[in-house]
């Protein structure tokens, strides 16, 4: 399969005795480019030698003050059914509930639509403030979010903090909370970031397959966590229904089919 794709921009567009100098290391179409809009003419260049690796071509069409339209083709081979199977399977992300914490309105977007693309429902807010609010919202209507994923770097109230208050109200300790950081991981931020309760970070820019692959990971022990919760939630009502058994029979033995009532009523309450 032969891929072909075009970006374009409205920038200072390029000269044609340039289009060509372009692609070679440290060349620019304008000398004064570099002390202007900054680069060190190797984008492009290196752009070049890994589109020719992969069986393809590259090449501009630009028009002088209007702006370029860069091309390039890559030759790709289409995985078999079997092998694409394979390589998606995870947990069913659908219909699991994430909130987006991001004062940057362009990246709450672009989470928004990743999510949204996986069946996920996802939320957008932005700042710290309106994320305690709508949390707290979540509790009160019993529509738990299973992730969020918070902006550690935002004006006000950060996400650190964030993270801090979710980890000490009951409601929401259990939470996954993934950070989002330009930082680099090994930074006191990423260390500050797991020490308020993150279970792991992304970094900017955004990689989708990276982004999946964290969610689908915290996601399914998220439900994992939630079902163990449940279930034991489920033991602890059964033996206080049963200490409750045992106390009425053997301290009202005239009437035992009373106990056996009460236990099997609630039996097929939870159990149906």
């Amino acid at each position: 399969m032969l891929l072909h794709i075009a970006v374009s921009d409205t920038g200072i567009g390029i000269p044609e005795d340039k289009k060509q100098v372009i692609f070679e290391s440290f060349a620019q179409a304008d000398t004064s480019t570099t002390r202007k809009y900054g680069g060190t003419g190797l984008g492009l260049a290196i752009s070049s030698q890994l589109v020719s690796m992969m069986g393809g071509e590259i090449w501009v069409e630009s028009e002088v003050g209007k702006g370029s339209t860069f091309h390039f083709t890559v030759r790709a081979e289409v995985l078999p059914e079997k092998d694409r199977a394979r390589s998606s399977a995870s947990v069913d992300l659908a219909g699991l509930r994430v909130l987006v914490v991001d004062d940057n309105a362009t990246n709450r977007r672009i989470l928004h639509d990743v999510l949204r693309n996986w069946k996920m429902e996802p939320t957008g807010v932005d700042g710290g403030c309106e994320a305690l609010q709508t949390l707290a919202e979540s509790v009160d209507q019993q529509t738990p979010y299973d992730i969020v994923i918070l902006d550690a770097q935002m004006p006000g109230m950060d996400g650190f903090e964030v993270a801090r208050l979710l980890k000490e109200n009951s409601h929401t300790k259990d939470i996954a909370i993934i950070f989002v950081t330009a930082l680099s991981k090994d930074d006191k931020y990423s260390i500050q970031g797991y020490e308020e309760g993150a279970v792991d970070y992304l970094l900017k820019p955004l990689d989708t397959f990276v982004v999946r692959a964290k969610v689908n990971v915290f996601s399914k022990l998220y439900l994992q966590q939630r079902e163990l919760k449940v279930n034991n939630e489920l033991l602890q009502r059964t033996n206080k229904q049963l200490d409750e058994f045992v106390y009425i029979v053997s301290h009202d033995l005239k009437a035992p089919l009373r106990g056996l009532s009460s236990l099997a009523s609630f039996l097929e309450d939870e159990l149906g």
